[in-house]
């Protein structure tokens, strides 16, 4: 596989058409779509070469699909290495959150749409993605952006290590780092933002297909366990994603006047709290956890997300997040 870091030593100036900062998910997107559009434009991420992780943003919505598979060319990878997801299934438990699941009132189709989508592991697509773009041309330069400089000659990037940058176009993917929104001033606040969430990814086998042979055959040409399923109550509800390896993602997303007011929930009373609902706990054969998250108070925007005078771009993330629904 090509190598394609970039070399610098201190102070000496390098120059690309598009630089993305931020070295994640949404700049490596970017990044090969720009390459397979224009092959000829240099191309670099300036970041952190993080480790991937597991994190959310784990189910992907047609329209994703779509682009995955028809923009970035990833059709094969996809259904190669990736979980093809069937559809979406909502539950709705009684008030003392007891109810079998089995005897649940349960909404959404629940089947393979004509349009097919993906659970991602976000931990093996990212890393996946990085050696792919490195083999299409896209540069990486392993650093952090300090700050940034707006001038006729190109926007110039200072970095941590003491590097310069030149950037005809800069796009900001720095996500809730928020860089140039925050340097410009472009942040803008969500009126009554009570919206917070708190995660986990658990090893663990998803036993919602092996609960009850009866309540199984109801579905008798496809399953529950590769749905995006959803257990619905008043103020908060939870997530349930499939991911490769026998990895179940699971969250709690909540409205912070009626629920863990004062603090998130820690690991151990996150799954506490899953143990209180009886139908989703059934799902699960353990709760071994591998990665564990919390976000309160999450919403937020930008007044602007493109210019044309500086050369800008806000991209996900650094530009606006309101939930994640």
């Amino acid at each position: 596989m090509t190598d394609q870091r970039v070399s610098l030593s201190d102070k000496v100036h390098q120059q690309a058409d598009v630089v993305l900062m931020g070295n994640g998910l949404s700049s490596n997107l970017l990044a090969r779509h720009l390459k397979l559009t224009h092959p000829e434009m240099t191309v670099l991420i300036v970041g952190e070469a993080k480790t991937p992780h597991f994190t959310v943003g784990e189910s992907i919505t047609e329209m994703g699909s779509h682009y995955l598979q028809h923009r970035l060319q990833l059709t094969s990878y996809l259904y190669r290495h990736q979980l093809v997801k069937q559809g979406i299934r909502l539950f709705f438990d009684n008030a003392e959150h007891q109810a079998p699941l089995e005897s649940m009132t349960e909404d959404g189709a629940g089947s393979l749409s004509t349009y097919n989508t993906f659970h991602i592991d976000r931990y093996h697509f990212e890393k996946d993605l990085k050696a792919m773009n490195g083999e299409m041309g896209v540069h990486y330069l392993d650093d952090v952006v300090a700050d940034v400089d707006f001038d006729a000659a190109g926007n110039r990037l200072s970095t941590l290590s003491g590097r310069t940058v030149l950037a005809k176009w800069l796009v900001d993917a720095t996500g809730m780092r928020r860089l140039l929104s925050r340097k410009l001033d472009l942040q803008e606040s969500v009126p009554n933002s009570v919206h917070c969430a708190t995660w986990a990814h658990f090893q663990s086998v998803n036993k919602i297909d092996t609960l009850n042979p009866e309540w199984r055959r109801r579905n008798a040409f496809t399953t529950r366990e590769f749905s995006t399923i959803h257990f619905v109550y008043p103020h908060y509800w939870f997530w349930v994603i499939p991911l490769r390896d026998e990895v179940i993602s699971c969250g709690v997303v909540y409205d912070s006047r009626y629920l863990f007011q004062d603090n998130a929930p820690n690991q151990q009373e996150f799954i506490e709290f899953i143990q209180q609902h009886q139908a989703l706990a059934s799902i699960f054969e353990k709760f071994d956890v591998v990665n564990f998250r919390s976000a309160r108070h999450y919403s937020y925007a930008a007044k602007q997300t493109i210019s044309l005078e500086q050369r800008f771009i806000l991209l996900g993330e650094s530009g606006a997040f309101i939930d994640p629904l």
